[in-house]
């Protein structure tokens, strides 16, 4: 499993307006994507401008997030869901 975050922006309609370069460096300081779109639901108006850190998280450590905060219900959501 890999996991990142995403800053998602709605461009105005004729607006040529870009995403700060402060909201760029946050991004990569934090690891997220930052991503522009004239439509939301439209994939192909979407313009991923800073791109997410992947990592791997490891599989011992996301074990024990799991076991201890999630509950039955949730880990059953899990199980089901990675079959």
């Amino acid at each position: 499993m890999r996991t990142s975050g995403s800053t998602f922006l709605r461009k105005k309609p004729r607006s040529s307006a870009k995403p700060s370069t402060q909201l760029h460096r946050k991004a990569k300081r934090f690891g997220v994507d930052v991503i522009v779109a004239s439509k939301p639901d439209d994939y192909e108006s979407w313009d991923v401008v800073v791109e997410a850190t992947r990592i791997e998280p490891d599989p011992e450590g996301m074990n024990d997030f799991i076991s201890v905060q999630l509950s039955a219900s949730a880990k059953d959501e899990i199980v089901a869901w990675v079959r």
